[in-house]
């Protein structure tokens, strides 16, 4: 089985690919909303339809192959301009798809010969209307320029794909400096304390306020090191005793 589903809230659910990374379907009255496609080493496309036959709307929190892959077994999906270079089009490589699954020693689907689905643009403050059920995009920039946070203000959750990941990567082309990811980190934290429940891309999903604080203050650490001339680039992945969170950065982008 590729995808172990999950069921986090009324209508609302975790498709987890063998471990590597997470994906979400919200369901309301009329549509369905995708938010990102994982690898897409499993058939997605019945996954979805074993849980609704509803036309289905697929935006992806940001443009890195572990969550765009899958989405070339739907005709298209909303993606932030921002995100749309040449390197992260590279990415979506079929290739990158079909090498996960001979990893995991799985039987290759012919939907990886699927062209990419096409990247529609998505904007700061864009609404998905579901029916009985409202999603709001909100641009969280830092593990990519063009990350986003998709909020469902009814239920009070909040998917936030890569950005305040315990294993937080903002070494990659396209990532931006750590003082501009506390920009989007608080504006999760703020929803956190308002009681919103944070979904992520990778692990068991879950993102709680302990965490993301302890990230948070690592960041800082890592940006008054580099400040005071104590940063060195094998401090990368920053860790406290060896254990999650960890933080690798490019120190030429700290700040």
């Amino acid at each position: 089985m590729f995808y172990r589903i999950e069921k986090i809230s009324e209508d609302t659910y975790r498709f987890n690919e063998n471990g590597r990374a997470n994906c979400y379907l919200i369901v309301g009255k009329e549509k369905a909303l995708l938010i990102d496609g994982c690898w897409g080493i499993g058939d997605l496309k019945q996954t979805i339809r074993e849980i609704t036959d509803k036309p289905v709307i697929a935006v992806a929190t940001h443009r890195h192959p572990d969550h765009t892959c899958g989405l070339r077994q739907l005709s298209e999906y909303y993606v932030s301009e921002k995100d749309n270079t040449k390197y992260n089009r590279r990415l979506e490589n079929r290739l990158f798809g079909i090498a996960m699954a001979l990893a995991e020693k799985q039987k290759i689907r012919s939907y990886h010969n699927q062209k990419p689905g096409l990247a529609l643009r998505l904007n700061d403050g864009d609404i998905f209307n579901l029916g009985d059920r409202a999603i709001e995009a909100k641009a969280i920039p830092g593990h990519t320029a063009g990350s986003m946070m998709f909020l469902d203000h009814s239920k009070k959750l909040m998917f936030a794909g890569d950005d305040v990941n315990p294993k937080l990567w903002m070494q990659g082309n396209g990532a931006t400096s750590l003082s501009e990811w506390k920009i989007g980190a608080n504006l999760v934290l703020d929803y956190m304390k308002q009681g919103y429940t944070a979904w992520i891309g990778h692990l068991n999903g879950r993102q709680i306020p302990e965490q993301l604080v302890v990230i948070m203050d690592m960041v800082d650490e890592i940006i008054a090191k580099k400040k005071n001339g104590q940063l060195t680039k094998k401090d990368s992945p920053y860790r406290r005793q060896d254990a999650l969170p960890e933080i690798r950065f490019n120190i030429e982008n700290i700040y």
